[in-house]
């Protein structure tokens, strides 16, 4: 993230969390930013993509339609009783 202006938006309603505390790259002026992407590595961009996923957790399964139909239905009742 580039975020020189992060110490005036922390401040205003509707920020959730530090992106500083969370293992984002960031960086808060020109000269931080280009060192960022100029050492960026597939490697580095690999490690950095986990720690996020370890953060904030990853509950991928793949069947998320299949889990928002089956609460529609589990709502609704059985499948006999959904409209045509």
């Amino acid at each position: 993230f580039y975020i020189p202006d992060w110490e005036d938006y922390k401040q205003k309603p509707g920020v959730y969390f530090d992106v500083r505390k969370a293992p984002f790259m960031t960086a808060a002026d020109q000269v931080g930013l280009e060192a960022l992407i100029e050492g960026l590595t597939p490697e580095k961009t690999a490690e950095n993509c986990a720690a996020i996923r370890e953060y904030f957790g990853y509950y991928e399964t793949g069947r998320a339609a299949d889990a928002v139909c089956d609460y529609i239905i589990e709502r609704l009742g059985s499948r006999d009783k959904m409209p045509d």
